[in-house]
């Protein structure tokens, strides 16, 4: 969640020991373009998608986990999607965004384990 550029998903996608246990890694973040919409977004994808395959895919998606909506839509077409394992990480989320992910976590027993570190809570 509020992946950035992605980088510790591609870290993960690369150094995994075995990553045929892994489907894939979804990287989610509100500035992701959604070229379906229209929207170019604020980061580019390119570093993803355009220099050959990772051992582990990867997989864009724009998403603003502030707003609740948002959150329901992650949790039944990504977290809930399948049945398989998910594991949510969320890195330097500030303020009530950590609180998303908690959220987010919680609604489904399809998350089986959740990495938080945010870098500031609200008051």
């Amino acid at each position: 969640l509020c992946s950035g550029f992605g980088f510790l998903g591609m870290f993960i996608a690369e150094l995994l020991p075995d990553p045929s246990r892994v489907a894939e890694i979804i990287l989610v973040d509100r500035g992701w373009p959604n070229l379906n919409i229209g929207s170019k977004g604020t980061i580019s994808a390119n570093h993803v998608y355009d220099y050959g395959s990772w051992r582990v895919p990867l997989q864009t998606i724009k998403s603003d986990i502030k707003d609740q909506n948002n959150v329901k839509s992650l949790v039944s077409r990504v977290v809930a999607w399948q049945d398989r394992p998910c594991m949510v990480c969320a890195i330097h989320l500030c303020g009530t965004l950590s609180l998303r992910a908690a959220q987010l976590f919680n609604a489904t027993t399809r998350a089986h384990a959740l990495a938080l570190v945010p870098c500031c809570m609200p008051p």
